[in-house]
């Protein structure tokens, strides 16, 4: 059985159970897992990347998501198929192989597979089973657990925004790696990037949770940033507001941005992308409005009104360099 020591680095924890998933997990280690993934999103988030980390294991898993039945292969079943079984000599090597591969692969799609999920450039609204409306932005992963006493969203990464369906004896919460959102009936988005989470509040009330800190009470056209430090609560204006969440208009405003956030941001919605090649360039300040997508758009912008040269090296990569040449 893994042994783990309780303070050990959570990446150094999800590195070791990645690579014991690969060897073939015990009944008892599957549950352990299990217990370890749920315990924080932090965990999940830790153990995807450790897994990604295992080539042979994430490439084969990409090739078995096209089997949707996979979802819902249990654990229990999966690692079963490693056990020991008649043969001959001959097929034993193979058949070994490919029984560890088939229950570490299983294992580890059933579960690390989010319940909702968009890619590059992608956008989707969902009515959730209470009637609340979920809109998801581009890169983000949800995971969705809702039971008799409450609804739980634990988002893994990206950015979402959820207009409430009042209940006033099931909280609606929606979990990060740094805290956690609760509201009745409200609107509200929430944001993870950098290690931090933002929640901005148009509608309603949303009491914010940071670890070993009192909860903090979000009105409309409020908003929180949690991360390290304990976050404080901002006033925001309309337009603000508007502008913050103009991405489901597929629209982007940025108002003095370092380079280095605007590229990741608007490389969220392109496969076309843009990559700072002249790493002093990052901390430079830039604004503009675009369409999601909009990469030409952008890279006009950069060049025209900022001391920036791109270089298109491929149709999907292009490089930004500074340029020697003072602009006029």
């Amino acid at each position: 059985m893994i042994q783990l020591v309780h303070n050990a680095d959570i990446a150094q924890q999800a590195s070791i159970w990645a690579e014991r998933q690969v060897d073939g997990l015990s009944d008892a280690e599957s549950t352990l897992l299990r217990q370890w993934l749920t315990a924080s999103a932090e965990h999940r988030l830790a153990f995807e990347q450790a897994r990604a980390d295992w080539h042979v294991v994430a490439g084969a898993a990409c090739a078995l998501a096209a089997d949707k039945t996979a979802q819902s292969l249990p654990v229990r079943a999966a690692i079963a198929l490693d056990a020991p079984r008649v043969a001959p000599w001959r097929r034993w090597p193979l058949a070994r192989a490919a029984s560890v591969a088939a229950a570490a692969l299983a294992a580890v799609f059933w579960l690390m597979q989010p319940d909702l999920r968009t890619g590059v450039g992608e956008m989707e609204t969902h009515l959730l089973a209470d009637g609340s409306r979920l809109t998801m932005n581009a890169g983000t992963q949800i995971d969705v657990e809702f039971t008799e006493r409450e609804r739980r969203l634990t988002l893994l990464s990206g950015e979402m925004f959820v207009e409430v369906a009042k209940n006033l004896h099931r909280p609606f919460i929606v979990e990060t790696a740094q805290g956690e959102a609760r509201a009745v009936g409200t609107a509200f988005s929430v944001r993870t990037q950098a290690g931090t989470t933002s929640v901005l509040v148009t509608e309603g009330l949303v009491d914010v949770n940071q670890p070993a800190t009192a909860a903090k009470r979000l009105s409309a056209q409020q908003s929180i940033r949690l991360g390290q430090q304990v976050g404080l609560v901002t006033e925001r204006s309309a337009d603000e507001v508007r502008k913050a969440l103009s991405w489901r208009e597929q629209r982007l405003y940025f108002t003095n941005v370092a380079l280095a956030e605007f590229v990741e941001e608007m490389n969220r919605y392109s496969y076309r992308r843009m990559v700072i090649a002249d790493t002093d360039l990052s901390a430079l300040r830039v604004g503009g409005a675009f369409a999601t997508g909009d990469t030409d758009g952008a890279v006009t912008m950069l060049e025209a009104g900022f001391p920036i040269k791109a270089v298109r090296v491929t149709p999907l990569l292009t490089l930004l360099y500074r340029d020697a040449e003072p602009i006029e």
